[in-house]
């Protein structure tokens, strides 16, 4: 499934950008793009790190707060 439109990319491709150690939206953006351009797809990726993660985001997707790795607390 297309989880990113204006990239697209697939959640494939981001659960193996996950499995290769992306661990929050900015590093899944750096490996596929997914994200980079209008940011609809964001509650959508970090729902799936939450899937990979064993945790379940609460009521909200945007609500779950992603492990975040160098390039996203430099933002």
């Amino acid at each position: 499934m297309i989880v990113c439109h204006c990239e697209v990319v697939s959640d494939r491709q981001i659960r193996k950008a996950i499995g290769n150690g992306a661990a929050c939206p900015g590093a899944i953006g750096l490996a596929t793009g997914a994200g980079t351009q209008c940011g609809n797809c964001v509650p959508s990726i970090v729902a799936l790190l939450a899937q990979y993660a064993g945790t379940a985001p609460t009521d909200r997707e945007d609500s779950y707060e992603a492990p975040q790795c160098s390039c996203c607390r430099a933002a």
